[in-house]
This record gives C-alpha cells, sequence and structure tokens, in this order.
C-alpha cells in the first residue's frame, strides 16, 4: 500500500478508497505528491475504488510521469496546480479530467484515453499541450481553456483520433452571461485528425499572428464544424483538402490575416453547406478552390477585404445548392468564381465588387434565382466588371436565361457578346460586323431585317418610275412590247428571290448607254440586296447562325 507524507495525502488516499472527491482548501497550501498519484493510479494492489482519483485545490508537487504506463483509474483533478509537465506519451487511461487546473504542458504524444479528455473550465496551460497520434474513444472538451504557447503549439494533435467531438469554444458556466472563453495563443494544429462528431469554436479566439492560427488540412470531421459566433482568429485558419461529413458554419466568426490567407478550405469536401454569412468578416484572403460543397454556400451579409489581394477565391469550386451573395461587402480585394459551378446564383448588385475585381470565366450556372437582378441590362453590368473581356461568361450568361424561359434576355447578351468581341477585329471584318450588327443584330434579331428590305423597295419602285420616264426598259420578246412593267411589282419581283410576278421575265433595262447601264448596276444590288435579307431572315429563323456560334 502506498504511503502519505503529510496529512493532505492521507485524505487523498482515504477518499481514492471510498470513491469520494478530496476536495482541499486553495487557502491551505495543500501539496499532494504526483509519484502519489500516479502510484494510485496505476493501483497494484487493487484497492482503489472504482471511481478513481479525484482531487481537488491542490499543488501537485514532482512530475507526475506516467509514460508507457497502463493506468487502471480515471484521474479527475479541479482547480489543481502543477509543477511540471505531465508526461504521458503512450499511456494508457479510462479517462481524463483536469478542469480549472494550471499547468505547464502535456506530453500526451500517442496517448490512449479510453472515455472523455477535459480540459476545460478555466484550465490554463502555459506551455504545449501534446495530443499528437493520441486515441480518445469520447469527447476531447477544452471548452473554457486557456492554452498559452506564443509563438509555438499551443495545442499539437496531428492525426489525432477522438471518437466524439473536439471543442475548442466557449464555455457557459452558470447562465447566458456566466462564459469562460476558449483561447488560444500559439498555433492549434490538428494536421490529419479524425473526429467522429464536431469540431466546435464557437466563440472561441485563436491568436497566432503572422502563421497559422487553426490548421485542420487533411482533418475528417463525421459532423459539423463551427466557428461563428464571435470566433475570433488572428492568422490563418487552414482546412486545406480536410473532408466535412456535415456543414462548415463561419456565421459570425471574424477572421485576421492582413495580407495572407484568413480562412484556407481549399481542396476540402463538405458534404453540407457552408456558411460565411450573418456578421462573417474576413480580413485577408479567403480560399475556396477546388471545394466541392454538397449543400448551399452562403455568404449573405458577410464582409470580405484584402487590400493586398484577392477577397474570395472559389475557383473550380463546386456548389450542389444555392450560391447566396445577398447583401455582401467586398471593400476590397478581387473575387474569384473562375471555372466554378452552382446550382443557383443569387446576388444583389451592391454585393457586386468594383469594376475590374470580378472574375467569373469558366463558371457554371443553371440559373439565377431568388430577388436578383434577372434583367439583361443589370447583368451586363456585372459581366462588365470583369478585368477583361470573357466570351464565355456571356455564352454562359444567355445559357441560363434560355434555361429560365427568358430569350429574348438571351438575345440581348449573345448580340452584346458580338459586338464587344467585333473591337478585337481587323478594320475590315469589323465594318462587316458592324453591317451585321445594323441589319439582322447579328442574327438574333431577324426582325430587323425588314428596314433594309423596305428601303429596297422604295428605291426599286423610284428606279422603276426614273426608267419608265426615261424609256430605259425594252421587252424581252415582241408580244410585250405594247406594255411596260409595273414600279411597285417589278421592285417586288427582283428584290424577293423565289417570287416570280413575271414582270423582269418580259421587261429588262436597256443595256446601252450611261443610263441603262446604271438602272441595269441598280438591279443588281437591288437582288443582293434581297439574297441578304432572304439568306439572314432563314438562317436566323432555323437557328442556323446560333447554332454555328455557340
Amino acid at each position: 500500500m502506498v504511503e502519505a507524507k503529510n496529512r493532505f495525502e492521507e485524505e487523498l488516499i482515504r477518499c481514492a478508497q471510498s470513491g469520494d472527491i478530496a476536495r482541499f482548501a486553495k487557502a491551505d497550501n495543500v501539496e499532494i505528491r504526483a509519484k502519489l498519484i500516479r502510484d494510485l493510479l496505476v493501483d497494484a494492489e487493487g484497492w482503489v475504488h472504482a471511481n478513481g482519483v479525484y482531487l481537488a485545490g491542490a499543488r501537485i508537487t514532482g512530475q507526475l510521469d506516467c509514460m508507457f504506463v497502463e493506468l487502471r483509474h480515471p484521474l479527475f483533478s479541479g482547480g489543481c496546480d502543477f509543477d511540471s509537465v505531465l508526461m504521458l506519451q503512450y499511456t494508457s487511461i479510462p479517462a481524463l479530467n483536469l478542469p480549472g487546473c494550471n499547468l505547464p504542458g502535456i506530453e500526451g504524444s500517442s496517448l490512449r484515453v479510453a472515455g472523455d479528455v477535459l480540459l476545460r473550465d478555466g484550465l490554463r496551460a502555459s506551455g504545449e499541450v501534446r495530443l499528437l497520434d493520441a486515441k480518445i474513444g469520447g469527447n476531447l472538451d477544452c471548452s473554457g481553456g486557456i492554452f498559452e504557447n506564443n509563438g509555438q503549439n499551443a495545442l499539437l494533435a496531428d492525426r489525432a483520433q477522438v471518437a466524439g467531438s473536439l471543442l475548442l469554444c466557449n464555455m457557459i458556466v452558470q447562465g447566458p452571461n456566466d462564459i469562460r472563453k476558449f483561447h488560444a495563443i500559439g498555433e492549434v494544429r490538428l494536421l490529419g485528425a479524425e473526429i467522429g462528431s464536431n469540431l466546435d469554436c464557437r466563440g472561441g479566439k485563436f491568436e497566432n499572428a503572422g502563421g497559422d492560427a487553426l490548421s485542420a488540412d487533411g482533418a475528417k470531421v463525421t459532423g459539423n464544424i463551427f466557428l461563428g459566433n464571435s470566433f475570433h482568429a488572428i492568422g490563418t485558419v487552414s482546412f486545406i483538402g480536410a473532408e466535412f461529413g456535415g456543414q462548415l458554419n463561419c456565421s459570425g466568426g471574424i477572421f485576421e490575416n492582413k495580407n495572407g490567407n484568413a480562412l484556407a478550405a481549399d481542396q476540402a469536401k463538405i458534404k453540407g453547406s457552408t456558411f460565411l454569412d450573418k456578421g462573417f468578416h474576413a480580413v485577408g484572403e479567403v480560399r475556396l478552390s477546388g471545394t466541392e460543397t454538397g449543400g448551399q454556400l452562403s455568404c449573405a451579409r458577410g464582409t470580405f477585404e484584402n487590400e493586398s489581394g484577392s477577397a474570395l477565391v472559389a475557383e473550380r469550386a463546386s456548389i450542389g445548392g444555392i450560391l447566396d451573395l445577398r447583401e455582401m461587402q467586398f471593400k476590397t480585394g478581387a473575387v474569384n468564381f473562375g471555372h466554378a459551378s452552382a446550382g443557383l446564383p443569387v446576388d444583389d448588385a451592391a454585393s457586386w465588387p468594383a469594376n475590374g475585381s470580378l472574375i467569373l470565366d469558366g463558371f457554371e450556372y443553371r440559373a439565377i434565382g431568388g430577388k436578383a437582378p434577372i434583367d439583361a441590362r443589370s447583368r451586363l453590368d456585372w459581366l462588365g466588371r470583369q478585368a477583361d473581356f470573357r466570351p464565355a461568361t456571356y455564352r454562359q450568361l444567355a445559357k441560363a436565361y434560355r434555361n429560365m424561359s427568358r430569350e429574348r434576355d438571351a438575345r440581348k447578351i449573345d448580340i452584346a457578346r458580338h459586338r464587344r468581341e467585333s473591337k478585337e477585329l481587323t478594320r475590315v471584318d469589323r465594318g462587316w460586323s458592324h453591317f451585321f450588327d445594323a441589319t439582322a443584330s447579328f442574327g438574333y434579331e431577324p426582325i430587323w431585317l425588314i428596314v433594309p428590305l423596305i428601303f429596297a423597295l422604295f428605291y426599286g419602285f423610284v428606279a422603276v418610275q426614273i426608267g419608265l420616264s426615261e424609256a430605259l426598259f425594252v421587252p424581252t420578246r415582241p408580244e410585250y412590247a405594247n406594255g411596260h412593267p409595273d414600279a411597285l411589282l417589278y421592285s417586288i419581283d427582283t428584290l424577293i428571290p423565289f417570287v416570280d410576278l413575271v414582270q423582269e421575265t418580259r421587261w429588262v433595262p436597256k443595256t446601252v448607254g450611261v443610263p441603262g447601264n446604271l438602272l441595269t448596276m441598280y438591279f443588281l444590288l437591288h437582288r443582293l440586296v434581297g439574297w441578304y435579307v432572304g439568306i439572314m431572315a432563314t438562317a436566323a429563323i432555323t437557328g442556323l447562325l446560333r447554332r454555328n456560334d455557340n
């Protein structure tokens, strides 16, 4: 049986046998040897109660060294002060509970815990808490804890496996106004960690200026990730290549990393929705490149700013549901949705970034939803905010309009694209493009072909009248010598292809003399106008021009 060195240790031994809590007053300056606690946890003689070793309010002297030891009982130490780093490498223990304790750190690499690990409720660690490759059968609860290791790792849990939730959040003690705040000074690192339920960081403060405040690249979280409710990170929050079985909720979170990445979730796979909304504020770049979101991506009422680069980068992102961009604020920085895809973008004009700050090349979407500006004029303003002209963005918008049965708006977008493309053509091609635009709106509005048709009919009528007054028409056969062409019918007959009003088959202009030759040349041009109008009208009506264009 273990031996006590003072009356306080005697009380701890008695409580360990009975299963009671050994409560001590801080004012009594209680000292308990770490070696005694270790001996009780090992319990070589089997007389410690199943409740384990439970003490509160003591100072633990010496080093609690349980490396490579299988402990038979849980340790519950409330409000105790530890002199030395807890050595728990390759240790096995049923449960570990250290609420409100002060300690210089924990070395718990490859720690095995059957139940919960509770480092919460005012716990203060002034050095690294190292849980590298740890396996925890319950929750890892650090809510309301303070982890301080400035400029280095405050909490290191790379490749840790937590069957329950990982809680790095504020802790409500007795009511909504009685809160113990989680605060990490130094990096919280969860690279490749596996979490069986939620990762909850709501209200927590993660502080590591100039470095990673919270890094969980390659992590796998079965449940949800909460980084909102006044969550505050100073430094990068990184989930590159992570997998989430639920949602990524950053509503109301503040992410600060000026001139760097505020939030990086490149290549992440999120089965649920992603929320960067309702008071979300990022100072620095938000990166979602190649991210897959099964639900919606909501940035509504979020604020994004980055003076030295892009504010929001979601290139190649795949968004299964709504892309909600309403009431956003892009104070500084570009917005990049290049080659991304979304089910239904919803936005408003006030949320659009400044001119030259929008990248939409390759962005695919089925339609535009909600109360977003939907008329072609507004959307042309939207496309015009791109730094460079990208024809594909116009084609995509026209396609979305057609999916929405808004053919007229789609045609306006197609026409605008052609007009913009014509600026890049040679002088000759540009002239033809302007003519095609003026006469048929590039084939998208064939109704305007009636204008050159009417002018041609009128001038043809006038030309015939002049020719008759000057006797410039001759019959094609002797039996037509006593007649003369009808001015209107002759103009129609020579203008409209495949129409035979037996006018030009009976009378033709003289081919002798300048007046006759001029009249002949005019009607050659007259016929060409007719053929042009006929071909363009047929192609436009059948959609041939649009098929060749897309």
